[in-house]
């Protein structure tokens, strides 16, 4: 097999995944093109959602943003497949992305998103979801956060090492594996996501592996929407520390 790929020209992929020799550089996307449309086209009907169903618990995930970043938030909600059982013979809990939102700063003047809009926007949106989780990492959110627990809303931080990073996103690559994850496919920001998720990538070095987006691209919504979906998934809900 390995002289095989050397013939073929794929020598480094197949050390990569054959004998477990990570080349500095080599990067994978993390989520296949093709699944990431199947997600928008299970979609095909619905649009962002402005309203959420009383009946439902949301779980709103933030990413903050620094001063040449931009700042982004998705909202979930699960829903269990009735018609999917697992080989547990348990129904399939299914992730539906509702609403997405994005900030960029004014990269001309220089001028970073204003954080005070952005909890505006927070405020506003709990009035009309019934939000029960609201995540952000630990970069730049504890201010906000601060201010979302002074108006009552379950609002904590979740870590931002390499760990749990790598736990949220490959929890998202198995919902879009499985086919477990739905986005509105109308509405704002459905090409940001679909472009930010196709050229997210899993970068590999001699040790480990990150997940970044490919140059001249971003990767907010995809943080928001793996996030949001490991909490809505895990039931990690709460105060830290």
């Amino acid at each position: 097999e390995r002289r095989a790929a050397m013939r073929r020209g794929n020598l480094n992929e197949y050390q990569m995944q054959i004998e477990a020799r990570f080349i500095g550089g080599a990067a994978n996307p993390l989520v296949p093109a093709h699944l990431v449309d199947e997600a928008f086209e299970r979609g095909y009907r619905m649009v962002r959602s402005e309203y959420g169903d009383p009946r439902q618990s949301y779980y709103l995930h933030l990413d903050p943003a620094v001063s040449s970043d931009n700042y982004a938030l998705a909202i979930v909600h699960v829903e269990t497949d009735p018609i999917r059982p697992n080989d547990l013979g348990e129904f399939e809990r299914v992730i539906f992305v509702d609403h997405i939102q994005m900030w960029e700063p004014d990269r001309v003047q220089g001028t970073p998103v204003d954080i005070a809009t952005v909890e505006q926007y927070v405020f506003d949106i709990c009035s009309r979801f019934h939000v029960v989780s609201i995540t952000a990492d630990q970069w730049n959110s504890v201010s906000s956060l601060q201010n979302f627990q002074r108006r009552g809303l379950t609002a904590r931080q979740t870590p931002f090492n390499p760990t749990y990073v790598q736990r949220i996103f490959t929890n998202m690559v198995e919902l879009f594996v499985q086919g477990r994850i739905v986005f509105y496919a109308h509405g704002p920001y459905v090409t940001h996501a679909m472009d930010q998720l196709k050229f997210l990538q899993q970068k590999f070095n001699k040790r480990t592996w990150r997940i970044e987006a490919a140059e001249g691209h971003y990767d907010d919504i995809p943080a928001c929407v793996a996030g949001a979906s490991y909490v809505a998934l895990s039931g990690e809900i709460g105060y830290h520390g």
